[in-house]
């Protein structure tokens, strides 16, 4: 699945574009048992997470290139770097979306995904999301010009 752009989101991004807002220089990646849909924010947000008393907690990703690959000839980027979430100290369950946040706990959701192939995430092993495995796109789903 591609990338969703949140409301919220979808008028910050407009606000960047149009110098109203300056673009962000980190995210904080959360993690979802479940679809965080359009109209989320991190309060919301808090409860398709994982428990923090299980060990768990947002992690910050720098944006710019040491982070993210060049969308420029792919019209999407993806991490270039691992996220770590460290070894939960309890289970978390399936983990099946991200989102990045604008902060550590609560703010507001950019945008959220969907993994390829979602983990039931244990107490055994670190939680990692390898490099590549985090994507955006901007990308126009509608035809706006019909062909006669």
């Amino acid at each position: 699945m591609a990338s969703r752009v949140t409301d919220w989101g979808a008028g910050r991004l407009v606000a960047i574009l149009l110098g109203q807002a300056g673009a962000p220089t980190e995210f904080w990646v959360a993690l979802a048992s479940d679809e965080p849909g359009t109209g989320i924010d991190g309060d919301i947000l808090a409860d398709l997470e994982p428990a923090v008393a299980a060990g768990y907690g947002r992690v910050s990703i720098a944006t710019g290139t040491g982070a993210w690959s060049d969308p420029t000839d792919a019209a999407f980027s993806t991490t270039v770097v691992p996220v770590s979430f460290g070894v939960p100290s309890a289970d978390w369950g399936q983990i099946s979306y991200y989102a990045l946040c604008t902060a550590e706990t609560s703010g507001e959701v950019y945008c959220y995904g969907e993994f390829d192939v979602p983990a039931v995430i244990t107490a055994t092993f670190e939680a990692v999301i390898p490099a590549g495995a985090l994507s955006l796109q901007a990308a126009s789903l509608d035809t706006t010009i019909v062909p006669a």
